[in-house]
């Protein structure tokens, strides 16, 4: 059976487009109409704005990294920048939580637990921006799979995952505090922030490929992602449903590309092999996109 191919747009920008977009139809909604005025709702406002902020500069980082050689001061700028509004929001959010636990008559003890706590986010933090300004940042990949690695990443990935872990205990402690119409959609928050960080804890390539790539790879027996920007191409194959991959292959080419190829595992859908019916959907789903 041949394996599948598709090319992709040289920018891996969808989701950062698709963020800002929600982003900007959230804030024309919240802001269109008086709110009440309250410490949830003022932090809820930064957090919109800077939400903002953290889609500009990772949407120009992403560009900006594409062509790093020729603006190297232009590309630490942006992507030092996207961390950094990356640490403040993630303390802006534990804040905006433990913001909803505030009550009138609440005791002394509770009003320290809840400062402490705030140290507890607020230190890391400053600590994350204090090394991104000292720490030059390491880049990894090439073409359309370029990221950032090393100490500065690494450590935002961590006060991430930290940050959702005290947030959902503390929540969690709190929680007869809340009213259900705030309940619902923080604990959604906190538990979609957890899954996606155990995803791609377990899945390192959602971080090189993106979400949906990695789902077709997670349901392929191989994965393989070139990329190539006219000076190198990157190279890297995953196997047995992305529990196997390896070592990044980075070599030079004037060639100018990005290639998936993959080889589905039938077994998942139960299937034996593909038939001339689901052959000729997917032809026609791939001439769709293409025009």
């Amino acid at each position: 059976m041949n394996m599948i191919e598709w090319i992709e747009m040289s920018y891996n920008i969808e989701l950062q487009i698709a963020g800002f977009l929600f982003t900007t139809i959230l804030g024309i909604v919240y802001f269109s109409k008086p709110r009440w005025r309250c410490i949830q709702n003022s932090i809820f406002r930064i957090l919109l704005i800077l939400t903002w902020i953290e889609l500009i500069f990772d949407f120009v980082s992403v560009i900006t990294l594409y062509h790093r050689d020729k603006i190297p001061f232009i590309t630490e700028f942006f992507c030092k920048g996207y961390i950094i509004s990356m640490f403040v929001w993630t303390f802006l959010i534990v804040v905006y939580i433990i913001s909803n636990t505030l009550h009138k008559n609440m005791s002394k003890r509770g009003i320290i637990a809840r400062k402490i706590v705030v140290a507890m986010i607020f230190i890391p933090c400053v600590i994350g921006i204090v090394l991104a300004f000292i720490f030059p940042l390491e880049y990894a990949g090439s073409g359309r799979y370029l990221y950032t690695c090393g100490i500065i990443p690494n450590y935002i990935y961590m006060y991430s995952g930290y940050a959702v872990f005290l947030s959902f205990v503390f929540f969690l402690v709190n929680l007869k505090l809340v009213n259900w119409s705030r309940r619902i959609p923080v604990l959604f928050f906190i538990t979609m922030e957890g899954v996606a960080g155990i995803i791609q804890f377990y899945f390192e390539g959602i971080l090189i490929i993106g979400f949906g790539s990695s789902l077709c790879n997670i349901c392929s027996e191989k994965f393989k992602v070139e990329t190539a920007d006219s000076k190198h191409r990157f190279t890297m194959v995953w196997k047995d449903n992305m529990s196997k991959n390896s070592e990044p292959k980075i070599d030079r080419t004037s060639q100018h590309y990005t290639r998936i190829t993959y080889k589905p595992d039938l077994k998942r859908f139960g299937m034996d092999c593909i038939d001339d019916d689901s052959f000729k959907m997917m032809e026609k789903r791939v001439y769709e996109i293409a025009g």
